[in-house]
């Protein structure tokens, strides 16, 4: 049987096809069974026979990428609406595609609600993270590490505590995009730089840095210190002002373990490059306290990548938040 897709054949004909000459799915695929997926679905309370489908079409690492020219990827690499609802129509249910319209109901709840999958795109020969254009035709989607890594644990001991661990994982997820929502509700009309600021502060800082305080912020109009943020930084004992300083665009403290972390929000320039965390180390040793990290952050993935080609310039150590994507976050290596 000839399992590839054809060059030239419709993506109807060649499940079709697959499916009159008699192609058989495995019982299992990464060492998961349909079962497994259901008893998580459940405990989850997301079952739906779509549903659970969808997510084992996502595990077929043995079934080749339709899309062209992705050879050596298989559709569990990133899979497209039209593609899931082939295998799930044809192959698995021996009929015709599910309705492209169904994907609010099989898809959609399995992002926003669970972090079950993710957004990809077939760019250049590799699949990227995310939507990179609207209606274009490479948009696919994945399983996340973390559902898969459930999944596994689906028939072992420590089955429960894994679940736990994930639900909370999920609720901080949420609460990433609930709090960019309400933040984006709040500061609809305010310029993009500020609002990047306050959209790092409520949430990036808000759901992943626990305990952090904002006590300085470079987004207001006048003095670049204003009278409250200087009594916050005499409060904590922080010396931060002067000509010589590096200024970041947020210095948030932790007054329990007495540490600092800055954040720089890019819009046109600013990364938390070498000279810049230097800068920073230096006003945590003159202000006596710990320096718990820094993070530069973004507003699209674009551009992300595209100041990062052109200059390449984060200090190893520090961190990546980009606001397009609110519910991860990544360190420099």
């Amino acid at each position: 049987m000839e399992i590839q897709k054809r060059k030239k054949e419709k993506l109807d004909d060649y499940f079709s096809r697959l499916d009159a000459e008699g192609f058989k799915l495995a019982a299992s695929y990464q060492n998961i069974t349909i079962e497994d997926i259901e008893r998580v679905l459940r405990c989850l309370h997301q079952f739906s026979l779509d549903k659970r489908d969808a997510i084992w079409c996502l595990l077929n690492s043995d079934f080749p990428s339709p899309f062209p020219n992705a050879a050596g990827y298989s559709i569990a690499d990133g899979a497209s609406i039209a593609q899931i609802g082939c295998y799930i129509g044809f192959l698995m249910r021996h009929s015709g595609k599910l309705d492209r319209e169904g994907r609010d109901y099989w898809i959609k709840p399995l992002i926003d609600d669970i972090a079950a999958i993710e957004r990809v795109t077939y760019h250049n020969g590799s699949f990227v993270p995310g939507h990179l254009k609207a209606k274009s035709p490479h948009l696919a989607y994945r399983l996340t590490p973390h559902f898969k890594q459930l999944l596994m644990h689906a028939g072992s001991e420590d089955f429960e505590e894994q679940l736990a661990s994930y639900i909370e994982r999920v609720d901080q997820r949420l609460a990433a995009f609930s709090e960019l929502e309400r933040a984006a509700r709040d500061s609809i009309a305010m310029p993009g730089h500020k609002r990047l600021i306050q959209d790092s502060i409520s949430a990036y800082a808000g759901v992943f840095l626990p305990g952090y305080i904002p006590v300085f912020t470079d987004c207001a109009d006048g003095d670049r210190v204003t009278q409250e943020e200087r009594l916050l930084l005499d409060q904590y004992g922080i010396v931060f002002g002067s000509i010589d300083d590096v200024w970041p665009d947020v210095i948030l403290y932790h007054p329990q373990h007495e540490t600092l972390w800055f954040i720089e929000a890019v819009t046109s320039d600013g990364e938390a490059d070498i000279h810049k965390v230097e800068g920073l180390k230096a006003i945590c040793k003159r202000s006596g306290k710990n320096y718990g990290g820094t993070t530069t952050t973004y507003e699209t993935w674009k551009y992300f990548a595209a100041r990062q080609k052109r200059e390449n310039n984060l200090a190893p150590g520090t961190y990546v938040w980009v606001r397009e994507c609110p519910n991860k976050f990544f360190r420099v290596c």
